[in-house]
């Protein structure tokens, strides 16, 4: 008996450390903690900002993602085109990809959701956090089911409070990143 409560107890921690974030469209609270927080926090903290963003994205609210998005994005297309780079534009691109998902679930009958993986990566700089996390699109036509994945950074210059994201992308990333950050640090990021 004393082994069976053991076992239980032991299934029951393990199956509470790692949980995957489901986004839906439901409204979430965010913290706003002192400035030296904890690593559950701050990891709590990404979570919560990060599903906003998602479920932004989700639900078309361009405005709202942007509000989310790594301002040295902004900055690097604007110094890198000038005359392209338009706030319009920038909403148009981020709503594209979710318009091109919902006509694909009413012509097919495919739903699609996001999922928040695993932080891969933690780095400290200053008073900057940056992380790297996985975050997943499933599509579903009857039972078949299809997950892609990909790497955001997160990134937070006021130790974990308030993030801002970006994809992360081998040939664009560190163009953005060198804006602010050394290449020790963007090379940690990247690799």
């Amino acid at each position: 008996m004393k082994y069976s409560i053991l076992i239980l107890i032991i299934i029951l921690i393990s199956s509470c450390t790692y949980e995957n974030k489901k986004i839906t469209s439901e409204p979430f609270k965010i913290n706003t903690p002192t400035t030296t927080l904890k690593d559950s926090i701050i990891e709590e903290n990404l979570v919560k900002q990060l599903t906003e963003f998602m479920t932004a994205f989700i639900d078309g609210q361009a405005d709202t993602a942007i509000s989310y998005m790594y301002t040295g994005m902004f900055d690097y297309l604007k110094k890198e085109f000038p005359e392209e780079y338009s706030p319009e534009l920038v909403k148009e691109m981020l709503c594209a990809p979710i318009k091109q998902l919902k006509k694909l679930n009413e012509e097919k009958d495919m739903t699609f959701e996001f999922e928040i993986g695993e932080i891969t990566r933690r780095i400290n700089y200053n008073d900057d956090k940056v992380f790297t996390i996985v975050v997943s699109i499933i599509t579903r036509n009857g039972f078949d089911e299809v997950s892609m994945g990909d790497e955001i950074i997160a990134i937070s210059n006021d130790n974990g409070i308030n993030w801002k994201f970006m994809q992360l992308n081998k040939e664009t990333s560190p163009q953005v990143l060198e804006l602010e950050y050394p290449e020790s640090i963007i090379n940690k990021i990247i690799h």
